[in-house]
């Protein structure tokens, strides 16, 4: 498996120390350069800068082999873009991703979108993730945001598992 990845599941995943959970669920992972800037800006925080400086092996940078869609850069940020663009050159497993618009389009295009939340109920059925519900507490108070009702659908997914 192999998977592109927008800037802030990265970002988020990194903020809790749960990066290691990424390439247990999702495998090798590929970021656009649009998406490495977004991860080196100075709003970013600092543990993120740090780990970004120095990436994991399973963390590769690819530049797209043509121009990012107009269409696609007209209703979405540049790293949701670019990001896009990627997996539509790469056909990775999946892109992930977890702003509604951004996986709106992703799937529109036919890629296979996975978002944070996806990644934990996937890393607990692996058996990698003892405690989904606190990480995604975890996420939550690092300022990644999510609605009151998707919390409830994935506390009861969890529960299922």
């Amino acid at each position: 498996m192999a998977a592109v990845s927008n800037t802030s599941p990265l970002r988020y995943f990194v903020a809790i120390g749960r990066a290691d959970l990424l390439p247990c669920v999702l495998g090798p992972i590929t970021i656009p350069p649009t998406v490495l800037v977004e991860l080196t800006q100075e709003a970013t925080p600092g543990a993120v800068r740090k780990w970004i400086a120095s990436p994991p092996e399973w963390l590769s940078v690819h530049s797209t082999h043509f121009n990012i869609d107009p269409g696609l850069a007209s209703i979405l940020d540049s790293g949701e873009s670019a990001a896009i663009q990627l997996a539509l050159d790469l056909q990775p497993d999946f892109i992930l991703i977890d702003e509604r618009l951004g996986r709106k389009e992703a799937s529109r295009r036919g890629l296979v979108v996975i978002g944070a939340l996806g990644v934990l109920r996937e890393a607990h059925r692996l058996g990698v993730l003892a405690d989904p519900i606190r990480a995604l507490d975890d996420l939550c108070e690092s300022g990644f945001r999510i609605s009151k009702r998707l919390i409830q659908e994935f506390k009861l997914a969890i529960e299922r598992v």
